[in-house]
């Protein structure tokens, strides 16, 4: 496993290329920590080294961002390989698959209904099916006005 050099303190807040100040860390966790250092300090530095290591930009991109913030120093931050790119691109997609099973959980699916029902989604006359209601003769379907008279042979619902 790729192991990368990341400064505790960042060098751009005073951090030196010590011993000390260095950790050997997974590219998954030296992108979490950019992503928690910009969320703390605002730094934009933190951001794109962040978007790099998670493969949301390229090398272009980061050193473009980089210079356009200050210019000179922009190849002394992280510019991160093919290999990192697409190992958290894979991570980024094993995490979306534990998302969505998690999302299509009963215990989700409960969740949801409760919070749709608190906000009255889709009801009254949010409704977007407000007014008309779905008619069959048993092949065929269509949406009429409830104020329509219904056609010889259609009853109420619809044939799936």
């Amino acid at each position: 496993m790729t192991k990368h050099k990341h400064h505790i303190l960042p060098s751009y807040r005073g951090g030196a290329d010590t011993r000390e100040n260095l950790i050997e860390v997974s590219v998954t966790r030296h992108a979490m920590f950019h992503y928690c250092n910009w969320r703390l300090w605002g730094d934009d530095r933190d951001r794109i080294a962040w978007k790099g290591l998670s493969g949301e930009i390229g090398k272009e991109e980061i050193v473009s961002e980089l210079r356009s913030l200050g210019g000179k120093k922009a190849n002394r931050y992280h510019i991160y390989t093919e290999e990192h790119i697409s190992m958290l691109r894979k991570l980024a997609k094993e995490n979306h698959s534990k998302a969505v099973e998690s999302a299509r959980s009963e215990k989700s699916k409960i969740k949801r209904k409760n919070t749709l029902s608190k906000i009255k989604h889709q009801q009254g006359t949010k409704n977007s099916q407000y007014g008309s209601m779905w008619i069959t003769n048993g092949t065929n379907n269509k949406k009429i006005k409830k104020t329509e008279m219904m056609p010889d042979g259609y009853k109420k619902g619809r044939v799936i």
